[in-house]
């Protein structure tokens, strides 16, 4: 059935997902919730709200450009959400194709902190990709909802899967080692090759999915339609 947009949840669960012998896909989340998002659409239609458990509220303005305010209703400090690689994880154009396409994929959250001189980038999502940095002062589960707020809401806005969310298959884990290419970067190194360098300058490749799972061919009876999942993100 119809799932109205308010009621469309997004839930971060503290486990692992366990999956049904001899399924696919079909498995079970762990129980405990440890953070949740809730939608809201203002009457003009004109911006998405999401709060957040933890105490902030995003708001994503729909206009011919699009604009992303973020806010605690616990704290007084600045905290801006800008587009595209900001401050410490801006990238020059010989180290990546740095293309207006590219910049759009990121979002970095910019704070004053107390401890810092100026502004400082404290996390950096890419909502293409599902992919989040952030300094250890963040909130990861914080981080977690608002990559999958922004996600949600651009599938809304340009109706199509953006962010894979429709993707169904049951993801292998790869060999160990296989996909840890930029996660360490060698400090003064002046290596050109892209797995030595951080993940956000070659994101499409050091990203890509691993070729271990395999597409559905076809759902079981617990998998339920896929035309039920393509209406709860994409009505």
């Amino acid at each position: 059935m119809a799932v109205k947009w308010e009621d469309r949840n997004i839930e971060v669960r503290e486990g692992s997902w366990s999956y049904i012998a001899s399924a696919s896909s079909v498995g079970y989340a762990p129980e405990k919730v440890v953070g949740t998002a809730t939608p809201t659409k203002d009457q003009q239609g004109n911006k998405v709200v999401w709060r957040f458990s933890t105490g902030d509220i995003l708001t994503v303005g729909l206009g011919d450009d699009l604009s992303f305010q973020l806010k605690d209703e616990n704290s007084e400090e600045e905290a801006r959400l800008l587009v595209g690689r900001r401050l410490s994880y801006t990238v020059s154009k010989e180290s990546s194709s740095n293309n207006n396409s590219d910049e759009e994929q990121y979002l970095t959250l910019v704070r004053s902190l107390p401890d810092h001189h100026g502004a400082r980038a404290t996390v950096l999502l890419n909502w293409k990709l599902l992919a989040v940095e952030f300094l250890p002062q963040e909130d990861s589960v914080f981080v977690l909802l608002l990559c999958m707020a922004v996600a949600r809401t651009m599938t809304e806005i340009r109706r199509e899967d953006v962010a894979g969310l429709l993707v169904r298959r049951r993801i292998h884990e790869a060999r160990a080692g296989q996909r840890d290419w930029g996660s360490v970067m060698l400090p003064n190194s002046p290596s050109s090759d892209p797995h030595l360098q951080p993940w956000y300058r070659y994101a499409s490749q050091v990203l890509k999915p691993a070729e271990t799972g395999v597409m559905l061919t076809k759902y079981s009876p617990a998998d339920g339609k896929d035309e039920l999942y393509r209406q709860a993100l994409i009505p």
